[in-house]
């Protein structure tokens, strides 16, 4: 891949994150639990803000950090595990201690399309209809 087929594809990259977040950031939501706008407040993320623009890097690295705690919880959810101090349930995960390495990597791969399929592309195909957008969600 060359520089110029990086630099393009970081620019795609950085424009996904401008519209997912500013469809997904409303600063009407501030009392709805688990919204980007009432989550920066909890976390006192002051320099977040509505328009991307007037700080790219806070936002980004926000938007990121929203995203992989969704990922973790919905690992969470899968495993049987209700709170971080806790181990996964025994009937949610088998017992790899005899699996040999290609084994548990298919046991990950498996793991993370359940969670990617289940907790992000189906709330994405719900978003989708709920917006009537239903033109986008067929291109993807």
């Amino acid at each position: 891949m060359g520089e110029m087929d990086r630099m393009d594809q970081m620019d795609r990259m950085d424009q996904m994150d401008t519209v997912a977040f500013s469809k997904l950031y409303s600063t009407a939501s501030s009392s709805d639990k688990c919204t980007l706008y009432s989550d920066r407040n909890l976390i006192n993320r002051r320099n977040v803000k509505a328009d991307v623009e007037s700080n790219v890097n806070a936002c980004r690295r926000f938007f990121s950090m929203e995203v992989e705690a969704r990922l973790v919880a919905a690992g969470l959810i899968e495993l049987g595990i209700d709170d971080i101090n806790d181990t996964p349930d025994n009937s949610n995960l088998p017992d790899t201690q005899s699996w040999s390495r290609g084994e548990k990597k298919n046991y990950l791969r498996k793991l993370a399309t359940t969670i990617v399929d289940s907790y992000v592309l189906d709330k994405e195909k719900r978003l989708m209809s709920n917006t009537g957008d239903s033109s986008q969600m067929e291109k993807s």
